[in-house]
């Protein structure tokens, strides 16, 4: 990594102070990853293999090889980047378009489309340029919203899982007491499940496999939500459905339905 040894020490102590590393004790034993040390280096490599950590640097690829293109690029081109992380498989054809599909929507490119293909050629827009400059922003967040996620600090080197629930951040595994969720928040998860059904009954040709899940944990929700109104079950067959619908990005309407999903998260804090 190119760092000193007062930069490792300094990382190393980091580490222990987050749970995420301990010391042997013993001046030749080193240090070794705990419980949730290794639980993050799990979830890292799982993001990084087909997680938000490999959407997102697919996503910063295209828009890094369109700049330095510097005109508008056909599909034949995008098709042929090198956009994969090391050591990782490269990236299907369907993922690059997931990440196109993405970008447009937030309008850092802008595609031209024909009935017979999407993205035939694609121009970079000044907000995509402006974002190459922010590698703090998630490029293709909306499809992992209120997730689980592991971030990587390239400062440091520093790993850390993180929780969002309600905007406070939590590390690692904690018990804590909750409540029902609100009457208010219950309206509000109703609402969203039926926004999911309405995208699934316009999208036919979704991939089934998928809608089964998500139709399994709709279910599941309304009657949670009209029930006992725990937000940890909630929340819990929220993610199910939303990782189900990550796995079918590329299906009809797939992104679409992966975003609405994201939504009933955030709703859930």
């Amino acid at each position: 990594m190119g760092l000193g040894t007062r930069d490792v020490m300094e990382h190393t102590r980091d580490l222990e102070a987050l749970g995420l590393l301990r010391s042997s004790g013993r001046m030749s034993g080193g240090h070794q990853p705990t419980a949730m040390g290794r639980t993050v280096v799990r979830e890292l490599q799982e993001s990084q293999a087909t997680g938000q950590d490999r959407y997102d640097h697919t996503a910063r690829e295209i828009l890094r090889h369109m700049a330095e293109k510097g005109q508008d690029v056909t599909w034949t081109e995008v098709a042929s980047w090198n956009l994969h992380m090391p050591g990782l498989p490269e990236v299907t054809e369907q993922e690059r378009e997931t990440c196109m599909k993405v970008l447009e929507s937030q309008g850092y490119i802008h595609g031209f489309h024909s009935a017979q293909q999407d993205f035939v050629r694609t121009r970079l827009e000044p907000k995509g340029r402006v974002v190459l400059g922010r590698p703090d922003v998630s490029l293709t967040g909306s499809l992992f919203s209120g997730s689980s996620s592991v971030t990587y600090d390239q400062r440091s080197g520093v790993h850390g899982s993180f929780t969002n629930h309600g905007g406070n951040v939590q590390i690692g595994d904690q018990n804590v007491m909750v409540a029902p969720i609100s009457n208010d928040q219950r309206q509000q998860v109703l609402a969203d499940v039926q926004a999911v059904r309405a995208l699934l009954d316009a999208n036919p040709e979704y991939d089934a496999t998928a809608r089964a899940k998500v139709v399994e944990s709709l279910d599941e929700i309304e009657a949670e939500a009209n029930g006992p109104r725990d937000p940890g079950v909630i929340r819990r067959l929220a993610e199910n459905a939303s990782g189900a619908a990550v796995a079918a990005l590329g299906s009809s309407g797939g992104i679409a339905i992966a975003e609405a999903l994201g939504r009933l998260l955030t709703t859930l804090g």
